[in-house]
């Protein structure tokens, strides 16, 4: 059994349930550690972690897929936070891709929430796309009024 220490009183560290161990295996495999690796690190027999998995295969499974969701909600979040700043690039176009990139992965996060559906979904989608148009066209415009100067009428 494992100890630690508390304001010089040694404490016992109850050891993890094997739904713990198995779950924090799946995390490390689902962040790409071998067998070896993660076996190390969990101080447990590389053979026993591969075991479980053959053995235990709808534990495992699960295991493993709520270990790569909680690694593709943390991407997810750094991808948003970057297209946020972003938006704040003093360059239209980046601003505008920023914007439609976020725009769009709100759509598609709708359609897979079944709260879209799929005639408002392409509705969105052809909005999306006017807006950028737009935005692309007056992003022009101001970029010729900027190097060239203001257009005189004749």
């Amino acid at each position: 059994m494992n100890t630690f220490e508390v304001r010089g009183v040694l404490m016992a560290q109850a050891k993890p349930t094997r739904a713990e161990q198995m779950q924090t295996a799946a995390e490390w495999r689902a962040k790409g550690a071998g067998w070896v690796q993660v076996a190390r690190e969990m101080e447990i027999d590389a053979r026993t972690l591969r075991r479980w998995r053959k053995s235990q295969p709808e534990e495992w499974k699960a295991c493993l897929e709520r270990a790569e969701a909680d690694i593709v909600t943390e991407a997810l979040g750094e991808a948003i936070s970057a297209l946020r700043k972003q938006l704040r690039s003093d360059a239209p176009a980046d601003v505008c891709e920023a914007a439609k990139q976020l725009l769009g992965f709100r759509v598609q996060l709708l359609r897979l929430m079944k709260r879209l559906p799929g005639e408002e979904a392409a509705t969105l989608d052809a909005l999306l796309e006017g807006i950028a148009h737009d935005f692309g066209q007056t992003t022009k415009a101001t970029s010729r009024v900027k190097n060239d100067g203001p257009r005189s009428a004749a």
